[in-house]
């Protein structure tokens, strides 16, 4: 099974979002009372607060998906590879794949630190990306325009940095929609635990 790295498309759409939540990108729901999500000058919501990703591991990124949770992504058999040193990001990312039997599904979590979540909404070049919100956080979810077998969930957790999964399924055993869906699933298990790492 081939494994692409992680990468951050470059974009601009506006959207109003202002005090609702949502895990994708279907219609919003109303939000809790603790969450702040007027509306930025970009387009999308506020976040409720900073989260910094300074100082994680590859480790630390395949911790963010747990057991239970890759059994319910479906990724509970085949490898976890930690990378300190992504091909594209640079930074640490991690990959869990299902080798066994299609669908032959991917899923890695990683971190960037020198992307703003504001930059990778919209069209630019050959990506496409649309705001999402992901656990009550600004996030844009992305694809290569023509690629029909990987997603991308960016979750802006703090100025300049991006909590991102990149999700891939080559056999065609699911389609696009499914494979964004999974890649928003998966980046919102991994906020959820990065929130109790760094609470």
């Amino acid at each position: 099974m081939r494994s692409r790295s992680p990468m951050l498309p470059i974009v601009v759409v506006a959207v109003s979002l202002a005090g609702c939540t949502s895990v994708g990108a279907g219609t919003p729901t109303p939000a809790g009372t603790t969450a702040t999500t007027s509306v930025a000058a970009s387009g999308l919501p506020a976040r409720p607060r900073e989260v910094s990703l300074k100082g994680l591991t590859g480790q630390d990124m395949c911790n963010l998906i747990t057991v239970d949770q890759r059994r319910q992504l479906n990724v509970d058999v085949g490898n976890v590879r930690p990378r300190e040193n992504g091909s594209r990001s640079k930074e640490p990312s991690c990959a869990l794949n299902r080798i066994d039997a299609a669908p032959y599904i991917e899923v890695d979590p990683f971190v960037v630190t020198s992307e703003d979540i504001t930059n990778l909404v919209g069209r630019r070049g050959n990506t496409e990306g649309r705001p999402v919100v992901i656990g009550g956080f600004p996030a844009v979810e992305s694809n290569l325009v023509g690629v029909r077998d990987e997603c991308y969930a960016h979750i802006g957790v703090a100025a300049g940095q991006v909590l991102g999964v990149q999700a891939t399924e080559p056999s065609e055993a699911m389609s696009m929609p499914e494979i964004c869906a999974l890649a928003r699933r998966a980046a919102g298990m991994a906020l959820e635990n990065l929130l109790k790492l760094r609470p």
